[in-house]
Formats: structure tokens, C-alpha cells, sequence
């Protein structure tokens, strides 16, 4: 999901400070770093543009960074939305939708285009009946490939 996320969006500035909060007790910085790399290779791949700054990555306890505790409980609604078919698990997400710029349906391949996998406050209001939910525990491997085309990752 990092390596989706950061793919095109590391070259629109010179420097690049990444903060992730601390799960458990371990940092896992490595992984981190690899996959902030592969979205970096994926990028120059495609562009032809060479990113010259690494970005500083910075794991750090949430409630040492006010700012993370706010996104993660932005994300935890959003992953609550995907995962929660119960009726009202969207509330938390309805209350602060009009902050939230886009919301990808990576997952959705029921939908004929992009566009159609991209909810925004503007053309497409996000609304749970629409998308594609997703079970605790889905990841790569549970979701079907499109045929001849790229992993979900690569996408």
C-alpha cells in the first residue's frame, strides 16, 4: 500500500519527510525504506524522471506527533468503511468526509474505468454502497488479477 501511495507523488517536491506511526515493538524501517524505494523505482520507470533526494522516513509513537494520531483515525475510518458491512460503521467516516480529498477503491475491478474507483466531495461523493468491500484479512493475494494486465501495485 506505501508503494501505492508514494509512487507519484515523491517528485513534486525536492525534499520529502515521511512520518509513519510505530505499530508494536518493532520499527520496521526496512521495509519501510523498500517500499518507499520501490515507489520510487516504479516512478522513474515510468517517467524517465530520475528523483535525485531519498526522502527522510521517521517512525515515531503517535502520541509523540499529534498530527499522526489525527491520521490514523482518519485511515482507521476509511478502513472501517471498506471493512464493515454493519449498518452505521460509516459514521465516523461521514462526520469528516468533507476533509478528505480522494478516496481510491484500488480493490474494485467490478468498475469499467478509474474514474469510476476515485470518490472525491466534487464528481463522485463516496457513499459505502458503492464500493467494493473488501474482508479483514484481503490483501494481494486474495484479490483477483485483471488478465493481461499489472498487479494491483503496478497499476
Amino acid at each position: 500500500m506505501i508503494t501505492k501511495l508514494f509512487t507519484n507523488i515523491l517528485f513534486k517536491s525536492k525534499s520529502n519527510q515521511i512520518y509513519f506511526s510505530k505499530r508494536g515493538t518493532k520499527l520496521r524501517v526496512t521495509p519501510l525504506n523498500d517500499a518507499i524505494q520501490k515507489a520510487i523505482n516504479l516512478f522513474e520507470s515510468k517517467s524517465n524522471y530520475k528523483i535525485e533526494n531519498q526522502p527522510d522516513i521517521f517512525v515515531q509513537v503517535p502520541t509523540d506527533e499529534p498530527l499522526l494520531e489525527v491520521v490514523d483515525y482518519m485511515n482507521w475510518a476509511v478502513y472501517r468503511a471498506f471493512t464493515s458491512q454493519e449498518q452505521g460503521n460509516d459514521a465516523y467516516l461521514n462526520f469528516m468526509i468533507d476533509k478528505i480529498k480522494l478516496i481510491a477503491d484500488i480493490y474494485d475491478f467490478n468498475k469499467e474505468t478509474w474514474a469510476q474507483r476515485y470518490y472525491n466531495n466534487k464528481t463522485n461523493k463516496f457513499e459505502t454502497k458503492k464500493i467494493s468491500p473488501v474482508g479483514l484479512g484481503a490483501g494481494i493475494s486474495s484479490v483477483p488479477h485483471r488478465s493481461g494486465g499489472l498487479s494491483p501495485l503496478q497499476d
